[in-house]
């Protein structure tokens, strides 16, 4: 007998970031001979839905899916309390139409989990920014996870996790117990992410109006990302050095970026392209000279993985997760200080040996990881709960 699964699939219905690539990688690799899935956007349906690919929804869905996007839009002109409220307001909804269903496991990919009627409740807690980092977030955030992540947490049955680093931090600030939490590293798509080979690349900088070496950095433009770090410390290098090499910059908006935004425009060897499909962001990857990514906080941090996988020596901020999940496959820096994150970059752009290496070492490290593997184990646990 298959094993019915109801899962959150509200992060598939923006950009495929993040907790929206996690969600659907996951998902996507349910054995349907095993599981029988239903996914919760406000409305059941078991279709996996995706921004740009509507095409196979009824006509119901989709209608479904439109009014909650337009709900959304309208959401974000309300003041703080009442995007809150109206929050609470449609999860009490969504608990209501849910109450007609039985499950056998409710998976939570999205930290908080409702008022669901299912033998199993799992949840992923990504990280834990919302408690140890709140500056790092939008103050509407803020509020709701205060309001409904500690009083809904205790629901889960088991927690998932994405390192080790997390699992203590989770251990000392929730009281969860340690054999309730399971560690699954996320991955990286091989099938997407590999090198490219120089017609590809070549084809694109073209497109892109590239016409330098390039320093490459990727993710969301938000203070948590450090991204301020990495300008100031590009900015530092000889001018012979940024004439050779511009800083391009690829993410989505991200919030409170204005002063970000306001540095980019005084170099005219920093591009801002915003963000772009992920087959580009591979070319990207092979491309550029150097990856860095200068995150003050993560649980996982996957770029780095994917800049690996296509060839890119990786430059990342010394924090503990980054030791755990990159160890010595990468060069670090210390995380606030833009100097020395200037002498690492000089370092590894005049040292052509140096970026071979990591290079080779980086392409064979990363296929420790990949989201075959992550939903394999995702599955297995789902499985192995639902037998109990």
């Amino acid at each position: 007998m298959k094993t019915k699964i109801l899962v959150d699939a509200k992060p598939l219905l923006s950009s495929l970031t993040g907790i929206g690539r996690y969600t659907y990688e996951i998902l996507q690799a349910l054995d349907k001979c095993k599981f029988d899935p239903y996914f919760n956007y406000g409305f059941i349906s078991q279709e996996i839905i995706l921004p740009k690919k509507q095409n196979k929804l009824t006509a119901k869905d989709l209608f479904r899916k439109k009014t909650i996007d337009f709900l959304k839009k309208i959401f974000t002109f309300f003041p703080v309390c009442l995007k809150t409220r109206a929050r609470l307001i449609l999860k009490k909804i969504n608990e209501y139409k849910l109450r007609k269903y039985k499950f056998d496991i409710y998976f939570q990919p999205n930290f908080i989990p409702i008022d669901v009627n299912a033998n199993f409740v799992i949840v992923t807690i990504h990280d834990l920014a919302f408690i140890k980092y709140k500056e790092f977030h939008p103050k509407d955030r803020i509020e709701f996870f205060n309001k409904l992540f500690i009083q809904n947490i205790v629901k889960a049955n088991k927690v998932i996790t994405v390192s080790n680093f997390i699992k203590q931090e989770i251990i000392d600030a929730l009281k969860i117990k340690s054999e309730d939490i399971e560690v699954i590293y996320n991955g990286y798509d091989e099938k997407v992410f590999y090198k490219r080979d120089e017609a590809f690349k070549a084809s694109l900088m073209n497109e892109l109006n590239l016409k330098k070496e390039f320093i490459l950095f990727v993710g969301s433009i938000e203070p948590r990302k450090n991204l301020k770090t990495l300008i100031k410390a590009y900015n530092l290098l000889d001018e012979n050095l940024q004439d050779k090499f511009d800083l391009v910059i690829v993410g989505a908006k991200g919030w409170e970026n204005s002063d970000i935004h306001s540095l980019i425009k005084q170099n005219k060897n920093i591009k801002f392209l915003g963000y772009i499909s992920d087959k580009n962001l591979a070319t990207l990857y092979s491309s550029a000279t150097v990856f860095v990514y200068p995150s003050i906080y993560e649980g996982f941090g996957i770029p780095p993985l994917e800049a690996m996988a296509c060839g890119c020596p990786v430059i990342l901020s010394d924090i503990e997760v980054f030791r755990e999940i990159y160890k010595d496959n990468v060069i670090f820096f210390d995380a606030i200080n833009e100097n020395d994150l200037k002498e690492k970059l000089f370092s590894l752009l005049s040292d052509i040996d140096l970026r071979e290496k990591l290079s080779k070492s980086g392409l064979c490290y990363c296929k420790n990881f990949s989201w075959t593997k992550s939903a394999k184990e995702h599955s297995d646990l789902f499985l192995r709960l639902a037998t109990q």
